[in-house]
């Protein structure tokens, strides 16, 4: 008996687009690829987008919700103390892999106004976010942007620079970075 495929869905291709970006760069996200390594026809594509460009609008957009706008939009994460907000969105991005598409996305928008203005609501979105959680512990002018940065810098950059820990390791270096930030 012959097993029917899959149907894949939007998600699959959108995911399998950061994929191809990540490994690739942009120019690594075509259609033809992306069909072939899902498996399916390249007609199957034209059922979620209506062409390359809508791909990429549709990537921007996935990727600002679900790696960044679920992390602020996490209820369990407004239940807390600040400090304890802070470790929780740094042990989201590091256990869900939040940050695996940034570097991508940033090399994406060197070079299209489209990537370049998503790419900066994003890192706006995140910087606010986590300003907010500095400020409501007391920091205020150089004491709160040099926080801010280093928090976001860090969880943008950590997944490409240090070569990777055990999970016992990361957590006890998350605990140790976030008490040095919030300590005044």
């Amino acid at each position: 008996m012959n097993k029917k495929p899959e149907r894949v869905s939007k998600t699959d291709w959108l995911k399998m687009a950061l994929d191809a970006l990540e490994a690739e760069g942009i120019d690594g996200v075509r259609i033809e690829r992306l069909a072939r390594e899902l498996g399916v026809a390249k007609s199957g594509f034209y059922w979620h987008f209506k062409d390359r460009d809508g791909l990429l609008t549709e990537m921007l957009k996935y990727w600002s919700e679900e790696f960044t706008e679920v992390v602020a939009e996490d209820p369990s994460i407004e239940e807390s103390s600040p400090s304890v907000r802070l470790l929780s969105i740094a042990e989201m991005i590091e256990e869900q892999d939040l940050a695996k598409y940034d570097i991508a996305m940033r090399a994406w928008a060197e070079h299209d106004t489209k990537a370049r203005r998503a790419v900066r609501r994003v890192y706006r979105r995140r910087h606010d976010f986590v300003t907010q959680l500095f400020a409501e512990l007391g920091f205020r002018g150089q004491d709160l942007e040099m926080r801010v940065a280093t928090f976001v810098t860090f969880h943008t950059w950590d997944r490409c620079m240090f070569a990777p820990a055990t999970k016992a390791k990361r957590r006890a270096t998350r605990e140790l970075r976030i008490k040095m930030l919030v300590r005044k």
